[in-house]
This record gives C-alpha cells, structure tokens and sequence, in this order.
C-alpha cells in the first residue's frame, strides 16, 4: 500500500480541500493503490478521481515523455484515463 501520510498532512493543513485526484502507475500494484486510496478518503467525504495514463504507458512519466516527442514530431496528444 502506497503511504498517504503526507497527504493526510496535506488535508489536515487545508480542511477547505473537498477534492482528490489520484494519478497512480497503471500496473497492477498502482491500481489496487489508487482503488483502495479512492476507497479510504471517499469514506472520509472527499470526491476521488483516478486517473490512469492511455494504454501503453505504465506511468505518467513515460506517457509524457512520449507525447513530448510526438508533441516535437507533430503528432495528436492523446487524454488519460479516469476509472
């Protein structure tokens, strides 16, 4: 399980958050993460989204390198994900 203590910090410090978006690493692990973390803090009256980056990329790093260079080629961006 991904830690969320900085983020429970992070609400803690702003109590006028009323939203989250998780953007996790789309394999196995990062959605079982994001999915129990959209679990915990809708349990706690927050709106949750997730968000995954487009198939093939394993993360958003990668996805935007990626889209960088078709960026420099001319080539259409694509969205993410939201599940």
């Amino acid at each position: 399980m991904l830690a969320d203590a900085p983020l429970e910090t992070f609400l803690a410090e702003h109590p006028e958050m009323e939203k989250i978006q998780f953007c996790l690493d789309n394999d196995g692990p990062g959605r079982k993460a994001a999915a129990s973390l959209q679990q915990k803090y809708t349990e706690k009256s927050y709106r949750t989204d997730v968000f995954l980056p487009p198939e093939p990329y394993k993360d958003f790093n990668q996805w935007n390198v990626e889209m960088r260079k078709a960026k420099e080629q001319g080539e259409i961006r694509e969205n993410a994900r939201v599940i």
